[in-house]
């Protein structure tokens, strides 16, 4: 387990309900595709694009919950 992925279990752990944690799961996927594209460092801008990933990957997986609880 990816250290961000950690910490996006931790936010998930947080009282709200699914559908604003998905949305501000891909608010902050987009916050660091922004802060990647800004950035000169291949290292840092690479590792921003992962964490984006992570994030929008995290907030399908909590959508789809959302779905589920619904049907």
């Amino acid at each position: 387990m990816s250290l961000s992925m950690s910490f996006a279990d931790r936010i998930t752990d947080l009282d709200g309900d699914t559908e604003s944690r998905a949305e501000e799961f891909r608010s902050q996927a987009d916050r660091c595709r922004r802060l990647a594209s800004g950035i000169d460092d291949k290292r840092v801008s690479e590792a921003l694009f992962n964490l984006a990933g992570e994030y929008e990957a995290r907030a399908t997986e909590l959508a789809r919950e959302a779905r589920s609880w619904v049907s």
